[in-house]
């Protein structure tokens, strides 16, 4: 069966979108995994993971758009918009995901600030206290058990110089 060159322009149109699709997870999953370390253990396995999206991603577009047939016009779509989406829009989408990230990022702890509101107000509420009392009695305790050891210190001493003590009127 001939297919009309417009049905192949519309293939060929939706491959090179999902090979912006393809750039954009690329980029989604190198900001959030940290690339720039390069001591990361688990590269492979993100690579891996990638991969198999690409790969679902690709699949999935072209059944979706030509039944599956894996043509050349396609494969250079798929080539075609990732190369495009890495020179034209990559900084942009990273620095637009980087913006989201912090904002999102600003939010959650000002959400978790809300909500260990109450946590922390019962910290200063019972726990500081308690310390002021557990420190002001651990330093009682240790002044009571010098005040205590006090007599045993007299006593070692008068019983060392007892001999100079001697009886009265001799």
């Amino acid at each position: 069966m001939e297919e009309n060159i417009y049905v192949q322009l519309y293939i060929f149109l939706f491959t090179l979108y999902g090979g912006l699709i393809i750039g954009i997870i690329y980029d989604l999953m190198d900001i959030l995994l940290n690339r720039q370390n390069t001591r990361f253990k688990g590269r492979g396995k993100t690579d891996l993971f990638f991969w198999l999206l690409a790969i679902i991603i690709i699949l999935g577009i072209l059944f979706y758009s030509n039944d599956g047939k894996i043509r050349v016009y396609t494969l250079l779509g798929f080539a075609l918009g990732w190369v495009l989406y890495f020179w034209l829009l990559s900084s942009l989408i990273r620095r637009t995901i980087l913006y989201i990230l912090r904002g999102l990022t600003i939010l959650i702890g000002y959400l978790l600030n809300i909500l260990l509101f109450p946590i922390k107000w019962l910290y200063h509420l019972f726990y500081r206290p308690y310390l002021r009392i557990f420190y002001m009695g651990r330093n009682i305790k240790t002044r009571l058990k010098k005040y205590f050891q006090l007599p045993g210190v007299i006593m070692g001493q008068f019983r060392r110089y007892k001999k100079y003590f001697g009886k009265k009127g001799s």
